[in-house]
């Protein structure tokens, strides 16, 4: 291992952190910019902020945890060496990745309460809904705290010479378990909601652009099998042998696109409800 400290660009140079940064980078402002049009797409259409718009800010922060983390460490990484860098990744990686849990579990609940305002006539879709939001509280409560114990002890997480004693759940086993039924939810609420809107009374037009935008919130639920690939197929260029480590290094970045997508899917469906569909929206609600 090299001894002498990292600039930034040996940072954003790296394979593992420096795609972290970057996507933070962007990601930061991009999930700020869809939240605050949400609520001014909000105020505009005449509601009160509700459960929904909480909800979604709750998912910001989330979100700005989970990314900020990486971030926040380049000025201390410049001064280390790359052990010691990779170790600092290591642990960050432990701190950021909770946050990620909070992110999907608002995100999604606040698009339950979407669905909820627009949808709710229908009794099928409701008792849908119902089974899906239980499904997904259930999934938070299992993988959160799952991840922070994924190791025994919890420095075994970022032992990156795999010489402490100790035992780690399997990471890839870890990520198939969890990826699978949160992508699958992410599937399943997109398919819901284009059957529900292909039941609406109005033009094909405007079934066509909501369609759309719910198929694009839908390639989170993609994202996340893609991320599953991803890390199975992703050699541990860091030499130390530890997979989680790896594991977070590799998948870390598609989790930053799907919050992203996931934000900006229901800012967009807000900003289209108000601009193009208000009356029909409205009188499903009314029934």
């Amino acid at each position: 291992m090299g001894s002498e400290g990292q600039s930034f660009a040996d940072i954003i140079a790296d394979p593992g952190i420096g795609r972290i940064v970057i996507i933070s980078l962007v990601t930061i402002p991009l999930t700020i910019i869809a939240t605050v049009l949400r609520l001014i797409s909000t105020k505009r259409a005449g509601r009160k902020l509700s459960w929904e718009d909480l909800f979604a800010v709750l998912a910001l922060v989330g979100h700005l945890g989970y990314t900020v983390t990486p971030v926040g460490a380049i000025p201390g990484a410049a001064d280390l060496s790359d052990e010691e860098a990779n170790l600092l990744t290591a642990k960050l990686s432990y701190v950021a990745t909770p946050f990620f849990y909070i992110n999907q579990l608002f995100a999604k609940a606040s698009l339950f309460m979407l669905y909820k305002r627009i949808f709710w006539s229908d009794l099928v879709f409701r008792r849908w809904i119902y089974g899906l939001a239980a499904i997904h509280i259930a999934w938070f409560i299992t993988f959160f705290f799952m991840v922070l114990f994924l190791c025994n002890p919890v420095s075994k997480w970022w032992d990156i010479t795999g010489t402490q004693p100790g035992t780690c759940i399997d990471g890839n086993t870890f990520l198939v378990a969890e990826e699978t039924i949160n992508s699958g939810v992410d599937l399943a609420m997109v398919g819901l909601a284009v059957a529900m809107v292909f039941k609406l009374q109005t033009r094909k037009l405007i079934k066509r652009k909501l369609t759309f935008i719910f198929i694009v919130g839908g390639l989170s639920g993609i994202i996340g099998f893609i991320k599953i690939g991803f890390a199975y197929t992703t050699p541990n260029d860091n030499g130390h042998g530890d997979e989680y480590f790896v594991r977070l290094r590799t998948y870390v970045p598609n989790y930053y696109a799907k919050s992203r997508l996931l934000a900006t899917h229901s800012a967009n469906f807000i900003d289209v409800e108000q601009a193009i569909a208000p009356r029909f929206l409205q009188r499903e609600v009314s029934q």
